[in-house]
């Protein structure tokens, strides 16, 4: 369960954060937000809160290098068909990845990022009906995940102060493989500093993650 959530959740712990060109890829982003799953074949769903700290660092050729650290809780309970459920967990995840961008023009960037996800989470679920039968599940795993993003940066007018950043990113797990699609939108305040508002939805998972981040400028 914690494993979906996760996943969900790497979009908003890896955007990147203006240098030779328009855009800067150098600073420090600090985000928190929600995720959203729905349970299958229910109308119930659970929300998972995050933050998260990501450090970019330009380097040459137009590459640049990422690194992530993300820690997500859930605290949430169901009820369906008599079955009350209760779960409680968190999660923690390390990432590191390599992109590339191009400059298509001084308001517009085209990027490409890839890199692995390492996480640790414990999950706890406790499942009781209407007789009173409950069953205790408890789990504690590491796991890895690679991930790859194709995404753009685009300034709405010259003076720079509205970004968009729409982007596709891809997910695989163990053989599993989910697909994202989302969007981003910053307010330039200064050179130095910027703050906007992230939504990204599964494009085969009931999934949504939303949030709100900051990034100061390097």
């Amino acid at each position: 369960m914690f494993k979906f959530i996760l996943t969900a959740v790497i979009a908003l712990c890896t955007q990147v954060a203006m240098a030779d060109g328009t855009f800067n890829y150098s600073g420090l982003i600090a985000n928190g937000g929600f995720v959203k799953r729905g349970l299958e074949d229910t109308d119930q769903e659970l929300v998972a809160s995050n933050i998260g700290l990501t450090l970019n660092n330009e380097l040459s050729n137009q590459f640049f290098l990422s690194l992530s650290l993300g820690h997500q809780v859930i605290d949430d309970d169901i009820y369906y068909d008599g079955v009350y459920g209760q779960f409680a967990g968190t999660s923690t995840s390390v990432s590191l990845g390599l992109g590339r961008y191009f400059s298509v023009n001084p308001l517009l960037d085209v990027y490409f990022s890839g890199g692995i996800i390492l996480s640790r989470y414990n999950t706890d679920a406790l499942f009781t009906d209407a007789f009173g039968n409950s069953l205790y599940i408890e789990e504690s795993e590491s796991d890895s995940a690679i991930g790859a993003t194709l995404a753009a940066r685009m300034l709405l007018n010259s003076n720079g102060k509205v970004e968009l950043m729409p982007r596709l990113q891809l997910t695989s797990n163990e053989g599993e493989s989910d697909t994202s699609a989302g969007m981003a939108i910053a307010l330039n305040t200064s050179k130095k500093l910027s703050f906007g508002f992230s939504f990204d939805t599964s494009l085969k998972e009931d999934v949504t993650a939303f949030g709100l981040f900051g990034r100061l400028y390097f």
